[in-house]
């Protein structure tokens, strides 16, 4: 059994993300979806071990990033309702278990796990006539799940060149707000964000 433990940084790697956005307001309907890229800088923790051509890991990481994402829809009806939404994850991280097959250098794997991460989400709507405007915003840090795979390269003895793809659920964010204008009419909103890709 060989034991490996393995410390690494990650930067300037590509994420993409997606948000979407409903805004509701009686009696109509509409919805949106964005989508976002953004960089990433982050460090990474490892520890492997191996059995035959089977290698097991446990692994973390952390890493922070300005992904954001913004939609805008215009709700149908005698007079346009505009509806923003703006969905941001400034950083997020995972604990993962890795099991892969080696072959020499390379080591081909499979991984997944919990992932936890910061996720900010606002929303507005303004109609005229009659006067309204609803606005709504919210910022938690939320936990969720990974899955992934990849593939790595045994350089030298203590330095690995991976090239991996990780798919990161921080669950579903929702908001919303409610106003009457004048006492005639109820209008509400909500938007959520999930899933991102590294």
């Amino acid at each position: 059994m060989k034991l490996k433990i393995i410390l690494a940084i990650a930067a300037l790697l590509a994420i993409t993300g997606t948000a979407f956005a409903q805004a509701v307001a009686t009696p109509a309907v509409a919805s949106n979806s964005a989508s976002a890229s953004s960089w990433l800088a982050g460090a990474q923790a490892g520890y492997n071990w191996q059995q035959g051509v089977w290698v097991y890991g446990l692994e973390a990481d952390i890493s922070a990033t300005h992904l954001n994402s913004q939609a805008n829809t215009v709700l149908p009806g005698i007079f346009a309702v505009p509806a923003n939404v703006n969905a941001d994850i400034d950083w997020y991280g995972t604990v993962r278990g890795r099991v892969g097959w080696s072959s020499g250098p390379f080591l081909l794997y499979g991984t997944g796990g919990l992932a936890y991460g910061h996720v900010s989400l606002s929303s507005s709507l303004s109609a005229f006539p009659p006067p309204l405007f609803l606005s709504a915003q919210t910022s938690a840090v939320r936990t969720g799940w990974v899955a992934g795979g990849g593939i790595s390269y045994l350089w030298q003895p203590n330095v690995i060149v991976s090239l991996d793809y990780q798919y990161v659920d921080l669950g579903t964010v929702n908001l919303a707000s409610s106003a009457t204008s004048g006492g005639a009419g109820f209008s509400t909103q909500s938007a959520s964000t999930n899933g991102f890709r590294r």
